[in-house]
């Protein structure tokens, strides 16, 4: 009831004057509030036009607005924008209130055309020359703290954020459309998959915003999906970049597309800080936004969320509320944060709410509980919200205390209903817990495994199944596996009863081509022994935070070419501690470091290795108080070309004990360290910024210190990138003497006349850099300092001005003066190595979905039986591909199932990106003549990969005798196969099943599982029963592939087999690329070697030719190069791909048997390969 308010306000609308209002389209609130805020708050007349889109309301406004309009205090006007443009220049009006967008705001405030919008904003001149307020468009974000949440507050986030895409169909400027996570955050899986489930209940609306089907397709990346009743689907895009899809962060999209983007950050509470930088400087818009996190988070991180609160360019901020709650309170201040003008408009300029009339209000902060209880009605979950809404729609329309027990019993029969859906959902995930007896929250527990006959699949058991912060002791005794062990989790740690007391032995591998491998994030192995591996001791790839505690690796039956290549090796890892650790006879390094950042190794025993201790194309390492002896080398700093981390550096070497390192060289020929002479101390070959200091380095009868540029090897396999010169090295205050009484070694042999008959104690092949970097340019000549090393003796051998020429002439001279190179280099700073973040509980997701999975595959529903056979269901896609993976000669099939109505995406390299909801399927079998469910074939083996809102997962399923179902098996194994081929042979061996850790080995990029083989070029081909029509074709005409080329612009990958389908080189490339780019390209698991063997690769050297092995140890065969054009015989890869013996055959996972075919195609294509290194064309 206004009537005794209304002379006031008109009197002071006669003072201010009158505003024009142009109306938002999308919520019937805002024209209203907007009008009633200028004139009550205000003290304006307002005349308000309404959006075309709305106009429906007039009559209603009409009604509830007659004070105001008999008032002369109100108009209301409909129209188009002729309507809009005619009020907004009204002589009458003198300050103008814009709501929708920025883009709208400029035509209203600058022009209707871009060349007079450019030439008014230059020169300062506004075509409307009022008072402008405004409410724009906003890309709203949703920034969610990487706290550690509970299973019921994760859901009600998830909750929120559902609701804040699916309201008024998001048509809101307030609406999520930017869920920003931290990269690392363990909960990350889930919490968007119950965002995904949320949605997935929310029932679609009519999508009644003009233009909302071609926003919807653009923004989505997807073909309308509008359907006959004008409703569009929600859409949760994951993980994407503002670098690839721009327009998801920096347009406002206005209708239900929202996208989640993961950030990286060194730690939780530096995430805020890099969240909000990001929101502020990347994303447009400055209205609202909102913050998740923990009671727990907040207090620990106080500082750091208050600077995020602070920091945050939002007029609204909600802490664990969507921000329409806020705009709903009408109270609070609403607007844009304050600093927006005319030319940069941003999401506007004012408040259009501030009834409380604060001044000068920067933002408003709304904060609520992470769990709201009861739960909102907004909420789409809400059982009874329909029956609440009316109940306040009659008490509005007619307020009374008599209609408030109606209201009252709608909410709490709405909250009984919920809870009552709640108890059933408990009961039902209890029932779950009891059968697969684990815990609801997947706590981390300790498991205990006993050196029983089952010791190994129990182990692989605990690991696959393993949470973060998990512990698995392995009680004393001894342990004979015969397979590689594979750890994903993070926070795992692997741990014996002492490093002596826990012996695992490997001796009869057969599976893997490392004892352990481990790609999880804070991985701990502590306390035991690890013996006779066909490969490497243990492999930890990828991972930050990593922890090598009282381990031993060693081969006991003496140091032969055979032994794996490293004891303990962590490569392209973050972070890594390697203490009181014990490496005997490894054929390449007993410690290697490779690619490595930020890494401490200490306190080691390194004996009987070719190497002892080896940092190659690492950063910033320290290695102190180890003892290196009766190695070939003792401790070797390198960089090597043709890897990921291109050149390492900033290491220092000091406080060691290196004597005595003069054991035979028995690494495998081929590999850069069979190069390393007998006798060798510590050798610094390419790495700049080394220091080596307060060292004891003695009795080494080549020479005590090397320092050697790359270029002395003599190989062929320099990239652009690689610095080969070793510079600002520092040799001092080492205790280093005799040296260089016995000089061996290719290299040693042939400078040792010019030496004199013996070797310097530090020995530097003076090979100088042409280009130095300004850095070494301001230390003169020579960047290398020697000082303070007692008697030890020194020759710069000027390697690059030997020559029998320059013997003759006299102009080579050996220079023995240590003066010139004695002086201080600032000494290195010291690695500080960050603590282990704390294991989540609820951080793994493969774990929850490994849980839930069917035990029998039957349940699935894959196959159905037709006339006495097994066929695949009617929803399943079929498809072949033109080179398969060779898998020990079985009969593969393949199908493909999608969610209905969904759509595969087109991807030009890699493999088709299917949606959500996808199952691929493949069977493996071999020909058998058995009367049975599956004739003509014996069934082995079926691997699901399925596709969740947080990424693909995998596993197998191992096939009964009856056939007639097969059994989950996440442990892998091997089952012994027997089988007829077409010409009569009879063939019996051993079939491996993976386990579900190793599936990662091969579908990882980036530590992401993806399928194999699904690409476009392989795919693009006749199907399976379609004639001849080709699959991808057929694949657009039912409407389940989208943007698609036309054939002719499609790319195709040979057929290995098939001449007519490819030359020689592009069919070797295709067999390459299929077998061995899993793993060999630059997100694969095998990145590290820097072999990539994708067909799209153009470079010679980077897919093998003269390109040098990198961790092969005995893989390399003897050879020296990957492949060496013409000569097959002297190519690694040829002795990979023949060769069955464990630990050296590639693929190592899956194959027993070798491939005939592709190596007879193989061995044509390289006999065909020109010597310049370039391959074939035909």
């Amino acid at each position: 009831n206004l009537s005794g308010t209304l002379p006031e306000l008109a009197a002071e609308a006669a003072i201010r004057g009158l505003m024009a209002v142009r109306g938002a389209g999308n919520v019937s609130s805002i024209p209203a509030t907007d009008s009633l805020y200028a004139i009550m708050f205000g003290g304006k007349r307002v005349v308000l036009k309404l959006n075309p889109v709305n106009e429906y309301l007039f009559p209603v406004f009409e009604r509830i607005f007659a004070p105001l309009i008999n008032a002369n205090l109100l108009i209301i006007l409909k129209g188009g924008v002729e309507v809009g443009e005619a009020l907004v220049n009204h002589p009458a009006v003198d300050s103008v209130h814009i709501t929708g967008s920025a883009a709208t705001h400029d035509v209203v405030v600058w022009g209707s055309t871009p060349d007079e919008r450019a030439q008014r904003k230059h020169n300062h001149d506004p075509l409307l020359k009022k008072t402008i307020t405004s409410e724009l468009g906003n890309v709203t974000p949703w920034i969610i703290a990487p706290a550690e949440y509970t299973t019921r507050e994760l859901e009600s986030q998830a909750q929120h954020v559902a609701v804040s895409i699916t309201n008024n169909v998001s048509f809101n400027c307030l609406a999520t459309k930017v869920i920003v996570t931290w990269k690392n955050w363990p909960q990350r899986a889930l919490f968007l998959q119950r965002v995904q489930y949320h949605l997935s209940r929310t029932p679609t609306r009519y999508a009644y915003y003009p233009g909302a089907a071609q926003r919807h397709e653009r923004f989505s990346g997807q073909p309308s999906s509008m359907d006959d009743k004008g409703h569009l689907p929600w859409v949760l895009l994951i993980d994407q970049s503002i670098d690839d899809r721009p327009e998801l962060f920096e347009e406002e999209s206005f209708v239900c597309v929202c996208a989640e983007t993961a950030l990286s950050a060194d730690s939780p509470e530096q995430f805020l800080a890099v969240a909000t930088d990001f929101v502020n400087e990347r994303m447009p818009g400055t209205l609202c936004a909102s913050v998740s996190l923990t009671p727990k988070f907040r207090k620990q991180h106080a500082h750091e969320f208050e600077q995020c609160l602070a920091g945050l360019r939002y007029g609204t901020v909600c802490v664990n509320q969507w921000s329409g709650i806020a705009y709903g309170m009408i109270s609070p201040p609403w607007g844009a944060y304050p600093g927006s003008n005319l030319l940069d408009v941003k999401s506007g300029i004012g408040f259009v709410h501030n009834s409380y009339l604060l001044d000068r209000v920067e933002k408003s902060i709304l904060e609520g509980p992470l769990v709201n209880f009861p739960p909102p009605v907004w909420f789409p979950d809400h059982k009874n919200a329909a029956g609440v809404a009316n109940a306040l729609i009659h008490l509005y329309e007619r307020p009374s205390v008599l209609r408030l027990p109606r209201l009252g019993w709608a909410a709490v029969r709405g909250f009984c209903l919920l809870l009552g859906v709640l108890l059933a959902w408990g009961s039902a995930v209890q029932a779950a817990e009891k059968e697969t007896a684990k815990p609801a929250e997947f706590q981390a527990t300790t498991h205990t495994i006993q050196a029983t006959g089952k010791a190994q699949f129990e182990l692989q058991a605990a690991l696959i199944n393993a949470v973060p912060g998990d512990v698995i002791e392995l009680a004393a005794g001894k342990y004979d596996f015969t397979s590689e062990l594979n750890v994903v989790c993070d926070n795992v740690t692997l741990r014996g009863a002492g490093r002596d007391k826990t012996v695992i032995n490997f001796k009869k591998q057969s599976a893997g081509s490392s004892g352990l491998l481990a790609t999880g994030n804070a991985f701990v192995i502590e306390g035991l022994t690890i013996q006779d591996t066909v490969g490497s001791g243990i492999k930890v790839l990828g991972a930050q935070d990593v922890i090598f505690r009282d381990v031993k690796v060693e081969w006991t039956e003496g140091e032969k070419s055979t032994n794996g290549a490293y004891g303990i090796y962590p490569v392209e890892c973050k972070n890594v501690l390697i203490e009181n650790c014990v490496s005997i006879g490894a054929s390449d390094a007993g410690i290697y470091v490779g690619q490595s950042q930020d890494v401490i190794v200490r306190g080691c025993l390194a004996t009987r290795n070719v190497t002892g201790i080896e940092i190659e194309n690492t950063l910033r390492a320290d290695v102190y108080d180890n003892v290196a002896t009766d190695n070939t080398g003792g401790i070797m700093v390198f960089d090597l070309p043709g890897l990921n981390l291109v050149n390492g550096g900033y290491v220092r070497v000091y406080k060691n004990n290196v004597k005595d390192n003069n054991h035979a060289n028995f690494a495998p020929l081929g590999t850069v360290v069979a190069d390393v002479p007998p006798g060798t101390g510590v050798m610094i070959l390419a790495m700049d910024n080394v220091e080596v200091f307060d060292n004891d380095i003695t009795g080494h009868l080549t020479n005590n210190v090397m320092i050697l540029s790359y270029l002395i090897v003599e190989r062929k396999d320099l990239d652009k990138k690689f610095d080969p010169y070793p510079e600002v090295i520092s040799i001092h205050d080492n205790r280093i003497s005799g040296g260089g009484k016995k000089p061996s070694g290719k290299i040693s042999m042939a400078l040792l006349p010019i030496a004199g008959g013996k070797f310097p104690d530090i020995f530097y092949d003076g090979i100088l850099n042409p280009s130095p970097s300004p850095e070494v340019q301001k230390l003169g000549k020579y960047s290398i300092r020697i000082r303070d090393n007692g008697d030890a003796t020194f020759a710069n051998m000027d390697v690059a001005n030997l020559s029998p020429e320059n013997l003759v002439t006299g102009k080579y001279k050996l220079d023995r003066d240590i003066k010139n190179y004695n002086a201080e280099i600032p000494s290195l700073p010291p690695i500080t190595l960050k603590p282990h973040g704390k294991a989540s509980s609820l951080g793994n997701p493969a774990v929850a979905v490994y849980r839930a999975a069917p035990k029998q595959l039957s349940k699935w529903g894959f196959y159905e039986k037709k006339d006495g056979r097994l066929v695949p269901a009617a929803d399943f896609i079929w498809y072949e591909l033109n080179t398969p993976l060779f898998s020990d000669y079985t009969i593969k099939h393949r199908y493909v199932r999608l969610p209905k109505g969904a759509q595969i995406e087109w991807n030009e390299t890699d493999s088709l990106e299917f949606p959500v909801g996808t199952v691929i399927v493949k069977t493996f079998g071999y020909p058998d003549e058995t009367d049975d469910l599956t004739p003509g074939e014996k069934f082995i083996e079926t691997r699901v990969e399925f596709r969740e809102a947080s990424g693909w997962y995998g596993y197998s399923y191992v096939w009964n005798a009856e056939q007639t179902d097969a059994t989950l098996n996440l442990g892998g194994g091997e089952l012994d196969v027997a089988w007829k081929a077409a010409d009569g042979t009879q063939h019996t061996h051993k079939y491996q099943i993976p386990n579900a850790n190793q599936c990662l080995s091969c579908h990882s990029s980036n530590g992401k599982y993806v399928p194999i083989g699904t690409t476009a070029r392989n795919l693009n081909r006749p199907g399976m029963g379609l004639d001849a029509e080709n699959q991808l074709t057929n694949w657009v005409n039912r409407g389940v592939l989208k943007d698609c080329p036309s054939p002719e612009k499609r790319p195709v990958l040979a057929n290995y087999l098939d001449p007519h389908t490819g030359s020689l080189d592009a069919r070797a490339r295709a067999w390459l690329e299929v077998n061995c780019a899993h793993c060999h390209n630059p997100t694969g698991s095998a990145r590290t070697s820097g072999l990539d063997l994708r067909s799209v690769q153009t470079d010679p050297g980077r897919y093998g030719v003269f390109k040098s092995p990198v961790a092969a140890g005995k893989g390399s065969g003897g050879r020296s190069y990957d492949i060496v054009p013409g000569k097959p015989d002297e190519s690694i890869l040829m002795f990979r791909l023949e060769t069955q013996e464990p630990g050296s055959k590639m693929p190592s996972l899956a194959r027993n048997l070798v491939h005939d075919e592709s190596n007879e195609l193989l061995r044509e294509w390289i006999l065909a390969m020109p010597s310049d290194h370039k391959s074939v064309k035909e």
